[in-house]
């Protein structure tokens, strides 16, 4: 795998304190009294390229699904939304674009909030311009009509950059917006194909679309993981305008990590994530049906809510493992963290046709110090490394073999807890987290010039960030 490159950063530690302190570096840097109790996500050592940006930028925004609006009010009151583990990326955006004083247009998928309060001194506005959903020939083409509806509206508003976070598939009719003059910023969060196979034909026709028009527009993009970044490679972005960033998360997850003895023996398994077919609910407990009878004191339990859960609920009937296989529904995120917390062994079995991006929650598990089994289609593998282990996607007999030689070895779960302990660090260097790579990206748009210097994560250091 290659290795993941990062553009330099400054380490400038001493800053970072007095911006925690609400010093002189917390006036530059744009924070409101009301939003400096949220965590901040940029760095100390921006400070040259918010000044190449400038101030004033009209920036319109594309997210994913979600609440976004809802995490735009918490981020305001100086809150971090307590429905999502990690710091949102949306939180990043709206950090990003008060530092530089901009306006954000945010292009929403979920209507918004028509009796939320607004002030007319807002600098941020929502409007809904939802993706619209389709099968077969009718999904690609209103995956093109919305790319181009984005691209209007970058016109419309005289957005002077995009950052998209929404996951188009056709990307490249969004190109469309650098005509007039907008920059644009691609962030990946998902991949193009799934990440344990090579694209098939029309993939590799809409890559190569997309690879060419990105490039000819100048955009720059941001992934998530190291298996997206290889797939942007693939579809022909050059590399010096493709960058990874990592999830990162606030303070308190930094001291949840605890130690597992090396004869604690394996006996609840916990699953969290949506119920679907796709992610290889089914897959895992057939597994856990064929150990169940070996190993009485085996526990399972689903955390989430999704199409399949009551088919789910059925299978397990039919299996004989009422009482053994447990289901929770969805969970609020202290509930998520407390369970999950308690867990011997998650496992993320996500299957063959599922384009994962990262999968976030094993690297919640390894911060609790919780071990993880993962398909090979789940790419957050490769952050983890030596903290989790991989069993062939959509191959349930493989699955069952892989946690009967866990329950067998207990050690080796207590070394994947140790080894998620040296690698936490990560998750806690703000310059390598979205709103750093954001601004770097930008930077690099509006200068028209390739990224350097670059280093490896394996040699930049890492920063203790400053709370907010």
């Amino acid at each position: 795998m290659a290795t993941t490159i990062f553009k330099a950063i400054p380490d400038n530690r001493a800053e970072a304190r007095r911006e925690a302190d609400g010093g002189a570096g917390a006036q530059a840097g744009g924070r409101t009294g009301a939003q400096a109790g949220a965590t901040r996500t940029l760095p100390a050592g921006l400070d040259g390229v918010v000044e190449r940006l400038g101030r004033g930028r009209r920036i319109l925004f594309a997210p994913g699904p979600g609440d976004v609006e809802g995490t735009w009010r918490r981020w305001r009151a100086g809150e971090d939304d307590p429905g999502i583990a990690a710091l949102a990326y949306s939180a990043q955006v709206y950090e990003l674009a008060a530092r530089l004083g901009a306006s954000l247009e945010v292009r929403t998928e979920a209507p918004p909030t028509a009796d939320a309060p607004r002030d007319a001194t807002d600098p941020v506005a929502f409007a809904h311009l939802p993706a619209r959903a389709g099968s077969g020939a009718g999904h690609h083409l209103r995956q093109i009509r919305h790319a181009f509806e984005l691209a209007r509206e970058a016109r419309r508003t005289g957005a002077e950059l995009v950052i998209c976070q929404r996951f188009l598939g056709h990307f490249w009719p969004l190109a469309a917006a650098r005509l007039g003059g907008t920059r644009l910023v691609i962030s990946l969060h998902n991949g193009f194909w799934p990440a344990h196979r090579g694209p098939n034909r029309l993939e590799r026709a809409i890559g190569a679309l997309n690879g060419l028009a990105l490039r000819l527009a100048g955009a720059r993009v941001i992934c998530v993981s190291e298996a997206v970044r290889e797939q942007a490679l693939r579809i022909g972005l050059r590399a010096e305008a493709v960058d990874v960033h990592i999830p990162q998360y606030a303070e308190p997850w930094r001291d949840a990590w605890t130690p597992r003895l090396p004869d604690r023996p394996l006996r609840r398994l916990v699953y969290a994530g949506r119920i679907e077919a796709d992610k290889g609910v089914f897959d895992l407990l057939g597994a856990f049906a064929g150990l169940a009878r070996a190993h009485p004191e085996l526990r399972l339990e689903f955390l989430g809510a999704g199409s399949k859960l009551e088919a789910l609920r059925e299978a397990a009937r039919a299996a004989g493992l009422e009482g053994r296989a447990d289901f929770a529904g969805h969970l609020p995120g202290d509930a998520l963290r407390a369970r999950l917390a308690d867990a011997d062994l998650l496992v993320c079995p996500t299957g063959p046709g599922f384009s994962e991006g990262l999968a976030k929650t094993p690297i919640e598990a390894a911060l609790l110090g919780v071990p993880a089994l993962l398909s090979d289609g789940v790419p957050c593998a490769a952050l983890l490394a030596g903290a989790t282990e991989t069993f062939r996607a959509g191959d349930a007999a493989d699955l069952e073999a892989r946690i009967a030689a866990l329950i067998a070895a207990p050690a080796r779960l207590a070394a994947m807890n140790a080894a998620a302990e040296r690698l936490r660090e990560r998750f806690f260097d703000r310059r390598l987290g979205l709103g750093a790579r954001l601004a770097l990206a930008a930077d690099a748009a509006f200068e028209g010039r390739r990224t350097s210097p670059a280093r490896s994560l394996a040699t930049e250091p890492p920063v203790r960030a400053a709370a907010g």
